[in-house]
Formats: structure tokens, C-alpha cells, sequence
């Protein structure tokens, strides 16, 4: 690192003379002077690429006025050549290095786009040269929604929303038949189902009340219907109380059936004492 060297001309004023730069800088404790501004036209705000055309003008694009700039070398004085206001064509995002091809076509790659952007020098005309595939709307099964290229989105597991769609936000969305989940909107139409809109969450009742599930059926005795015959002769219901006057047959059939078990059990054990 240079000396720096002190030298004292008068009060108030302080002069660094940097020996092994060669430069002189004075600075004093007065306010500084504004600085000289070099050039007419549109400032720039964040110049990032630059390249010489054939006229040694130079061209500049800058990515905070979305813009390519041309500034006179000798005057400093800067034009738009393209921006969102001039020229036709998809409007830079990013624009950011800048190369002039043989024709004095100027080429801009910008990876906002996902581009490389061929503008003409004169109009300001914009073309897309070459390209990536576009983001889109990517759903994923727990509702969430990440905007992806449609093969990024199917890697990762997702579905993609189509050309052009774009997430929209979580919020509560209803099925026809009348349940609540959480998804992006976007998702939620992909589904065919209705977005409540932006903040909402679920909450009961919300899409109206789910479908009442159907009654459960009394379980089958046995697989076998019981049938009661009242007094008129007319089939009655097996569970019409203890009021009924229908005949207990199903207690009848029960008793013979028991009867019957025990019957052949003795002859078995009759048989054995015989055959001893």
C-alpha cells in the first residue's frame, strides 16, 4: 500500500497526496461539491452489459430500467434503443450481457425470460432467439402450489397447471359434495372444486354440511330373517315391542331345536353304554 503524506496549505483544507498512485486528492471540511454529470438523456441505474457497434457507438443494457441504452463516446450522451416503451415484442425482465452479431443486430440474454432476445438497433424491436420451456402453475397432492416448467413439476411430483397458469394462494376450497381442504386456488379449480377466496380457511359448515352417511342395516341373525304372523294372518314386525299379540315362534323354534340336541345326545350316550 502507498505512503499517504500530510501537507498543510491552510486551515480547514487537507491535501493527501498518495506517492505511489501519483494522485492528488484534496478534500476539505466545507461540503463537497455535487458531482459533474457527464451526458444528456436517461440515467442509468444499473448498467450491467456492454458492447461497441460498428459505429464505436457503445450499447448498454441495464436491468433496473428493464432497458438497452446507446451512449454517444464522445459526449456521453445516452437514448433508449429498447425498453418496454420502445420496440415491439416480449419486454426484457432481466436484460443483462449484450454481444452485436455481424448483421448490427443487437442480442440480449435475459434470464428472467429464460431468453436470449435479438433487438433490432433501429426500432428497438424484440424477437426471441432461443428460449427454455416456460413456468407454470405446478400442484402437488397436499395442495400447494410452486411455479415450474412442466418437466420440473412432473420430477418433482407435482402436475402441471397448463401455459400461462400461475399460483394463486392457499386458501379453503369446497367439493360438490360439500367438504373442506386447503389448496392454492389454482389447484382448486385444476380439481374442479370452489375457491372461497384469499385468507379463508376451513371451518365447519363452511361449504354447507357433508352428506349424512346412510343408516347403518341392523345386523342378520344367523343369516336368517325373522317373520312374525299377527292374529290377522298378516306378516308383522319381528321388533314390534312387548305389546305384541303375535305368536313367540322364533322362542318356539329356539326350545325344539334344543330339544332336539339333547335327544340325540342321549341316544349317543346310550349307544356307547350298550355297545360296552
Amino acid at each position: 500500500m502507498g505512503k499517504v503524506k500530510r501537507t498543510g496549505i491552510r486551515p480547514g483544507v487537507l491535501v493527501l497526496l498518495a506517492v505511489s498512485l501519483g494522485l492528488l486528492v484534496a478534500g476539505s471540511t466545507a461540503a463537497a461539491a455535487p458531482t459533474a454529470v457527464v451526458g444528456s438523456g436517461p440515467g442509468f441505474q444499473a448498467p450491467t452489459g456492454i458492447a461497441v457497434e460498428a459505429s464505436g457507438d457503445l450499447v448498454v443494457t441495464d436491468n433496473a430500467l428493464d432497458a438497452v441504452l446507446r451512449v454517444d463516446p464522445v459526449t456521453g450522451d445516452r437514448t433508449i434503443v429498447s425498453d418496454a416503451g420502445t420496440g415491439a415484442g416480449p419486454a426484457f425482465g432481466f436484460p443483462r450481457a449484450i454481444a452485436v452479431e455481424a448483421s448490427g443486430d443487437l442480442v440480449v440474454t435475459d434470464p428472467a425470460l429464460d431468453a436470449v432476445v435479438r433487438v433490432d438497433p433501429v426500432t428497438g424491436d424484440r424477437v426471441i432467439v432461443s428460449e427454455g420451456l416456460p413456468e407454470e402453475a405446478c400442484c402437488f397432492p397436499d395442495g400447494t402450489c410452486a411455479e415450474l416448467d412442466a418437466v420440473d413439476c412432473i420430477a418433482q411430483g407435482g402436475v402441471p397447471g397448463g401455459a400461462g397458469s400461475v399460483c394463486l394462494g392457499m386458501q379453503a376450497c369446497c367439493d360438490p359434495g360439500g367438504y373442506c381442504y386447503m389448496a392454492d386456488a389454482s389447484c382448486c379449480l385444476d380439481n374442479g372444486d370452489t375457491p372461497q377466496g384469499p385468507g379463508t380457511v376451513c371451518i365447519p359448515n363452511l361449504c354447507g354440511a357433508p352428506p349424512t352417511p346412510p343408516p347403518t342395516p341392523p345386523p342378520a341373525v344367523g343369516g336368517v330373517t325373522e317373520v312374525l304372523i299377527d292374529s290377522s294372518g298378516s306378516p308383522a314386525s319381528a321388533a314390534e315391542g312387548p305389546g305384541s299379540s303375535a305368536p313367540p315362534y322364533a322362542a318356539i323354534a329356539g326350545s325344539l331345536a334344543a330339544a332336539a340336541l339333547a335327544v340325540a345326545a342321549g341316544a349317543w350316550y346310550a349307544r356307547r353304554l350298550w355297545l360296552r
